[in-house]
């Protein structure tokens, strides 16, 4: 219980600190004048030779997976991303969020192939005028990576399958209610864990699965909302719990050994008395 929780605090934590890095790479980038310059004059190519580079850094620095350049009506003038895609309209909560507030907004967003991913949207000004959206987002995985690290644990993140189309995911497997694995630290996931994903995709309570041989496992799931606050799925902490369970077998055993011997004990004396 107390790593479930450990995890719960540190993957919100490790949210809001990459949030507010991609918000303080954000603010350099809004003021940067010949980049407002080349948006300003439609000049997608001078955008482009502008932005591309300054991808290629963030990515490499920064893990930044998606740059968007949006204008005041929400429409794609370049992803730096996918520089040959542009001219769709976003309708995304994180954008919707900083349209209706006028002020930067973040939240974690499902993308239409699958990508979880943490998304920072800051509204544009030229002087007091909107111009449009600056938009940088990170694909999540890594943050299963360092708490594995850390704390020792193995994540799996789950999305609610009606909202996405994955057929092949193992956990999904004839049933169309199941919640579909989106990353694990668990290079083989047990079938025991999986049955008990599929069979309780919504249970909040531990479970303890005994495997084959001597290893014990417990696994409880973590609600993960998105920016809107919409449930997408869980994050299952999984735990190897066989050292525990040995430890707590031969406390227990050491207690009731000793009880049993005060016993005989203060039989013998009362006896003698």
């Amino acid at each position: 219980t107390n790593s479930v929780r450990a995890v719960d605090r540190l993957f919100r934590l490790q949210l809001d600190n990459d949030a507010a890095k991609l918000h303080a790479t954000l603010c350099p980038i809004s003021r940067d004048a010949a980049l407002k310059a080349a948006f300003l004059d439609g000049d997608r190519e001078g955008l482009l030779a502008q932005v591309a580079p300054l991808f290629e850094r963030l990515n490499a620095q920064h893990r930044v997976t998606h740059f968007y350049l949006m204008d005041a009506g929400r429409r794609v003038v370049l992803r730096a991303h996918e520089p040959d895609l542009s001219g769709d309209r976003i309708d995304r909560s994180t954008l919707l969020g900083a349209e209706e507030t006028g002020r930067e907004a973040q939240g974690l967003e499902l993308g239409p192939l699958g990508t979880l991913s943490l998304r920072a949207v800051k509204p544009w000004y030229d002087g007091d005028t909107l111009i449009g959206y600056l938009e940088l987002a990170e694909e999540i995985d890594h943050v299963s990576r360092e708490i594995h690290t850390a704390l020792g644990v193995d994540l799996l993140v789950l999305v609610e399958r009606r909202l996405l189309n994955r057929p092949d995911d193992p956990i999904a497997a004839g049933d169309g209610q199941a919640p579909v694995i989106l990353s694990s630290t668990l290079r083989d996931i047990p079938q025991v864990v999986l049955d008990h994903l599929r069979q309780s995709p919504g249970a909040s309570h531990g479970t303890v699965h005994a495997l084959a041989g001597t290893r014990v496992l417990y696994t409880a799931l973590l609600p993960l909302e998105g920016a809107s606050g919409q449930t997408l799925g869980q994050i299952a902490v999984v735990r190897d719990v066989t050292d525990l369970q040995a430890g707590f077998r031969s406390a227990l055993i050491t207690a009731t050994v000793l009880v049993v011997g005060a016993g005989v004990l203060a039989f013998g004396l009362f006896y003698l008395v």
